[in-house]
């Protein structure tokens, strides 16, 4: 592998800005790269080791509903067979599991408290807020370096070898395995982070696509239910939409007031957890608008695939796929890293 393309006076300062773009960034990107790729399991790693079931989850989530303090939530994560308790996310940040069926609290797993340590330092590095903005602005960074990474090994395509993916002991070994890895997983990391980076501007992106949808006639709500019975609503629900999954329930006003904003998931959606909304007024025993989101078209179609395809779920395997990813990308980063750290030691 000629190595010594990188060096050409047209690539330096090329090659100069993807180095010490990407040393500036490792210590976020690796965060991002270990947290994503465990979240990725996050199912089968933390939440099945709560030994509970889902069944009954309408008689807990009814409790829920009912309840003027889970009002002062944030929102209620419903259980299905993977998640088998309800989660209450609160204002301040705190977390409450709560039994599917009875909806009583139960001290979260070791393994629930390492999943929402691991989600904090995905989302917002730990940092909070300034977390939050800080990965907003280095998303779109990120996916230029990788392709800026990409147009710096081209002429080295010719040196490819798969002998050169594991690294090694010594300086060159670590080079050619980032190239080789570099090389590698391009393609599928510049679709991975292309997706995250969207997702971190994701409101933004929605205002610009908002004026290419097109108006669809609604679709008709659920119909009454008893005054203040939130067992009977969702009865009322699972009767109009029979295959339709409830994921989250949003308060959408004061407490005591039962007005609750309902996310469904109806046959057909692709997004893991639905994009259709149904307003539910408790006190006044009825369902307001259905907003279904399947009825969309060019917006709904970005919707329904972008986090899919970032989480893997939009297509079977793919999740696989962008485990392995992670891994990869874990490895070409810190033989880079211990590449650069090399060179200096030696021109020490």
């Amino acid at each position: 592998m000629n190595r010594a393309v990188l060096t050409r006076p047209a690539r330096r300062p090329l090659a100069a800005i993807h180095r010490w773009s990407a040393l500036a960034l490792a210590l976020p990107l690796l965060a991002l790269l270990a947290t994503g790729g465990l979240l990725l399991f996050k199912d089968e790693l933390f939440a099945a080791s709560t030994a509970r079931s889902a069944d009954g989850a309408d008689r807990g989530l009814a409790m829920l509903l009912a309840d003027p303090q889970v009002q002062r939530s944030a929102v209620v994560l419903v259980a299905d067979g993977r998640r088998p308790f309800h989660t209450i996310e609160w204002a301040d940040g705190a977390v409450t599991h709560v039994d599917a069926a009875t909806a009583q609290p139960f001290p979260p797993t070791t393994g629930l408290e390492i999943e929402q340590w691991l989600y904090r330092l995905h989302t917002t590095l730990l940092l909070g807020e300034a977390g939050d903005l800080l990965i907003r602005w280095l998303a779109i960074p990120l996916v230029l370096l990788i392709g800026l990474g990409f147009f710096l090994w081209w002429p080295l395509r010719a040196g490819w070898r798969w002998r050169d993916l594991l690294p090694g002991h010594g300086r060159g070994r670590m080079l050619r395995a980032h190239l080789a890895l570099g090389a590698l997983l391009c393609v599928p990391a510049l679709l991975q982070t292309s997706a995250g980076a969207l997702l971190a501007h994701n409101p933004s992106v929605r205002s610009w696509l908002r004026p290419l949808a097109t108006a669809a006639p609604p679709t008709a709500a659920p119909g009454a239910f008893t005054q203040g019975d939130a067992a009977h609503a969702l009865a009322v629900l699972r009767a109009t939409f029979p295959d339709s999954r409830v994921s989250q329930a949003s308060p959408a006003g004061p407490p005591g007031s039962g007005l609750w904003t309902l996310k469904l998931r109806l046959p057909g959606e692709a997004h893991p957890n639905g994009r259709s909304l149904l307003e539910l007024d408790l006190a006044a025993g009825r369902f307001g608008g259905l907003r279904d989101a399947r009825r969309g078209d060019l917006p709904a179609l970005y919707d329904d695939t972008l986090y899919a395809l970032h989480v893997g779920s939009l297509v079977p395997g793919l999740r696989q796929v962008w485990g392995l990813l992670a891994a990869g990308m874990l490895v070409m980063l810190i033989a880079g890293v211990l590449a650069f750290l090399s060179r200096r030691r030696r021109s020490a």
